[in-house]
């Protein structure tokens, strides 16, 4: 009894990005290779990025001058990903001072804690419910900065470095502020 053999498949050709060569996406790849450790640094130091940021936006540009890769003068790309990065790296820079400023502007009109007599007794009950649903760093953070401290003394009392302190912050506020109100929602009910 004979075995027949099995029929191979061929494999469907690797579909490049963007109607790309070979080529030309070897040629953005090397760029990357070449230009993607430099430029991570000089987003770090330039924009005051973290490591993950700083990739994360070179990514980014690497991906939006792929896109154009096949009309651009191969000897400017590298100047193109390069501006690419700071325009997203600005972008971000403006995005989270805007957050910040508004972040603040929360803080400022909710400086008060549970004890306040400036704060309506419900209020001050959810706000520390939404306030206890948060990680613990950021927890902290928060329950500091109602507490009128600074970030550089936030950073100190933390053992940690006041972009750390901001970052906290950043990432706890719109969680507060959904949680303040789901709690007001129930306090309501």
């Amino acid at each position: 009894m004979s075995i027949a053999p099995s029929m191979a498949t061929t494999p469907d050709p690797l579909e490049l990005p963007y109607g790309l060569t070979v080529e030309q996406v070897r040629a953005c790849e090397a760029l990357h290779t070449n230009m993607a450790p430099d430029l991570m640094a000089m987003l770090r130091s330039d924009f005051n990025l973290s490591a993950a940021d700083s990739e994360d936006i070179v990514q980014a540009a690497f991906e939006k001058v792929l896109a154009r890769w096949a009309n651009l003068d191969p000897v400017r790309a590298a100047g193109y990903v390069r501006e690419t990065s700071k325009n997203l790296a600005r972008d971000l820079f403006r995005r989270r001072k805007s957050e910040d400023r508004a972040n603040r502007r929360w803080l400022d009109n909710n400086r008060v804690g549970a004890t306040s007599p400036d704060l309506d007794p419900i209020v001050a009950v959810a706000l520390d419910r939404a306030i206890e649903c948060l990680e613990p760093k950021q927890r902290a953070t928060l329950t500091h900065q109602l507490g009128g401290y600074e970030d550089t003394q936030i950073a100190e009392l933390m053992a940690v470095a006041p972009a750390t302190v901001r970052s906290n912050r950043r990432k706890a506020l719109p969680k507060t502020r959904q949680a303040l109100a789901i709690e007001l929602k129930k306090e309501a009910e």
